[in-house]
């Protein structure tokens, strides 16, 4: 076995074990999303989530350039390769024409709801716009990789595909760094998953090591020029960085301010709540209708419920919490102090007739009620006089001005014991 054969083989098993590592990291994110392990998901509290139709997209990735990294490739698996590649520059494609046009193919929550809207993702379960354009790359190299040998720049679009796939994935893993070490995120407004790109980088080195298991690579530019376009790129992803940096600062600012709208509401449909139930609670006592009291329950579940979304809300804020904790306290002590001010009449009428010093009171119900059994209990407890209020104003006024001059003026009371 001559040494260029020996070098072939060498790039044929790397490739395959690329291929191999970015099927089982898709494969391991899909098991994530089915059980819901976030560090599947995630890798890290907090860091944006590789997305299930991204894991699916690996996994047959990784599948296809395995089958392709293989000496001889027999035609039918050629052709699921290229099945695959069509595939996965259609969902790359896809993805982009979204982003690109505002549409909403509905095709991001097909297998698992997604509900993340941290900053850096724009909608929950898509790929991020760096993903889909990483997959319309591979798909190209992919489809390359899957024609004969003899096609004209075959190697060419197997490799510069492959080459761009490292260079954005490890942008995205600079960016990473950056944000750990220096907390200056850098190139991460792709949301693309550390995971994700470290998924691209194996499938990189995996197509350009499928390329070079075919023969040697040969560079074309003389050193100025290749020195030009380096300091042209990194002039470029710089400037891009800068501005990254800036608009990360925007957007963290609006999440902030729409943080602060929630818990506003909150604080505000607590306040609501408090007043409604003392309304209700006056409208009862001047007006003696069970029925404003009717809703009294609902409201304070909403209460305890709105305390319980401002915990929700401010758990990021420890120096919110005592407050919290003070508030549900004032909260039950305000309700129960409503429930002590409304006494039912009858049960007042009954402490008035029961007590020594105040029995001799003439006590006179005014209510809206004609039922017989409403009397003879008013009657029975001691009452002095039972007067239905007449229905309109004028007639209300009226009696009230009646009672007043017969219990004030023509009334002789007992005298009060002493």
């Amino acid at each position: 076995m001559t040494t260029m054969q020996t070098r072939n083989e060498t790039q044929s098993s790397l490739a395959l074990m690329m291929g191999l590592f970015a099927g089982a990291l898709g494969t391991l994110v899909l098991v994530g999303w089915m059980f819901n392990l976030a560090v599947l998901k995630s890798v890290f509290p907090g860091l944006v989530s590789m997305k299930a139709n991204t894991a699916i997209g690996m996994l047959l990735c990784g599948g296809a350039l395995a089958i392709l990294s293989r000496a001889k490739v027999a035609m039918p698996a050629r052709f699921w390769a290229t099945m695959v590649a069509a595939v996965v520059i259609a969902s790359g494609a896809s993805n982009l024409s979204e982003y690109l046009f505002g549409w909403e193919l509905g095709m991001d929550q097909w297998l698992f709801r997604d509900a993340d809207f941290r900053v850096g993702i724009s909608q929950p379960g898509r790929m991020s716009p760096a993903t889909a354009f990483c997959f319309v790359l591979t798909g190209v190299s992919l489809l390359a990789a899957s024609q004969p040998v003899s096609m004209r720049l075959r190697r060419s679009i197997l490799a510069a595909p492959g080459l761009a796939l490292i260079i954005v994935s490890g942008l995205a893993f600079i960016g990473y760094a950056s944000d750990a070490l220096l907390s200056w995120r850098w190139w991460n407004y792709t949301g693309m998953a550390v995971h994700t790109a470290a998924g691209f980088m194996l499938l990189g080195f995996g197509l350009l090591a499928l390329d070079r298991s075919k023969g040697e690579f040969k560079w074309s530019l003389d050193a100025l020029t290749t020195g030009g376009f380096v300091i042209g790129i990194a002039s470029l992803q710089g400037a891009a960085g800068i501005a990254y940096h800036f608009t990360l600062q925007l957007q963290e600012s609006a999440a902030w301010v729409s943080h602060t709208q929630e818990v506003l509401k909150e604080i505000g449909g607590i306040t609501a709540g408090v007043a409604s139930i003392g309304s209700s609670q006056r409208s009862y006592i001047n007006k003696g209708d069970g029925r404003f009291l009717e809703k009294e329950t609902g409201i304070k579940d909403a209460l305890h419920q709105s305390v319980a979304a401002l915990r929700t809300l401010t758990a990021d804020n420890p120096r919110q919490l005592p407050r919290l904790d003070q508030l549900d306290p004032l909260l039950d002590q305000r309700i129960a102090w409503g429930e002590q001010t409304i006494v039912d009449g009858k049960e007042v009428l009954e402490r008035i007739k029961s007590d020594p010093r105040t029995k001799r009171i003439p006590v006179v119900v005014l209510t809206s009620s004609k039922e017989q059994s409403d009397v003879v209990e008013s009657y029975n407890l001691g009452v002095n006089s039972y007067i239905v209020k007449p229905v309109n104003f004028e007639g209300f006024a009226a009696a009230v001005q009646q009672l007043g001059m017969y219990w004030l003026l023509h009334n002789q009371p007992p005298k009060m014991e002493e």
